[in-house]
């Protein structure tokens, strides 16, 4: 079981409401960066303005409103896995990384996650402070490494991310898809969605294989968000290498939808949602080693 360790020995993670913690002055990380570029491109969004406060809060704003792609594409694509029979969703340990404002953990609670066996891990305070305002057991940190006091080698079923990873740029992500391996019990899963690679090439124009292409795009709930392109060929080896059995699946409106759903929404609306629009990869460690 995952024991929430004393304030003494957190280091820089905090376990909210353990959030006397102070953060040490260090090298950026993985998350660090990602933090410091998203409040420059919001900085230009809202120039006279707390930038990645503002964008924090527009963010929650916007989620709250029931957004078309969660909606329509992850939601249907989360929920499809979490109803899998052999999962047992109930006795799982899991890890959802970059919860934002906790859409794939309250998903699990409602479809029969066990709510103490959920950790949320969220850098940013404001949507951290969200999130245990909700009740969820929330990890607040501004570093990425996953080697610390509250996630225990070989501790968690399955580490989660939504519409995370693809801020990451790609030698990062391959410093995070590593250190996953490890807080895995065996038979656990990493399993994360990303913008389908296929479909941003083709709407920007680039070389799908062009695996160091960074994009800025507006975001919805305003400003700007980045995005690290990677073909799904670079994404499987770079899990298989790190030792994962792995699988892809691709997410478009209609995979997971009636023809009567997809008939309901308007033409424009449709078309913006075929697919596919998203992939959604698992990788699975072996049960044997």
């Amino acid at each position: 079981m995952i024991q929430a360790p004393s304030s003494s020995g957190l280091g820089h993670w905090v376990l909210i409401p353990e959030t006397g913690v102070q953060f040490p002055v260090g090298s950026q990380t993985c998350l660090q960066k990602e933090m410091k570029d998203r409040h420059d491109f919001h900085h230009r969004a809202w120039p006279d303005r707390g930038p990645f406060q503002d964008a924090a809060t527009a963010y929650i704003r916007f989620s709250e409103s029931k957004p078309v792609s969660w909606t329509h594409l992850e939601e249907p694509a989360w929920r499809y896995l979490f109803e899998l029979p052999d999962l047992n969703l109930q006795n799982l340990w899991i890890l959802d990384v970059g919860s934002g404002v906790g859409k794939v953990v309250d998903l699990a609670i409602e479809l029969g996650a066990n709510k103490e066996q959920i950790f949320s891990f969220e850098p940013n305070s404001i949507m951290a402070d969200y999130l245990f305002k909700k009740g969820l057991q929330t990890i607040k940190d501004q570093a990425s490494n996953l080697d610390n006091p509250i996630i225990q080698n070989e501790e968690f079923d399955l580490v989660t991310a939504n519409m995370v990873l693809n801020h990451f740029p790609t030698n990062e992500f391959v410093g995070f898809i590593q250190p996953t391996y490890g807080i895995l019990k065996k038979g656990g899963g990493l399993v994360y969605t990303v913008p389908h690679p296929g479909s941003k090439a083709h709407k920007h124009g680039f070389d799908y294989d062009n695996n160091s292409k960074v994009i800025e795009e507006k975001a919805p709930w305003g400003g700007y968000t980045q995005y690290n392109h990677r073909s799904v060929e670079f994404q499987a080896k770079t899990l298989e290498e790190c030792g994962y059995d792995i699988v892809l699946r691709e997410i478009g409106y209609s995979d997971f939808c009636t023809t009567h759903q997809v008939a309901t929404l308007e033409s424009e609306l449709r078309k913006s949602l075929e697919g596919p629009k998203r992939i959604m990869v698992i990788g699975t460690k072996p049960e044997q080693q």
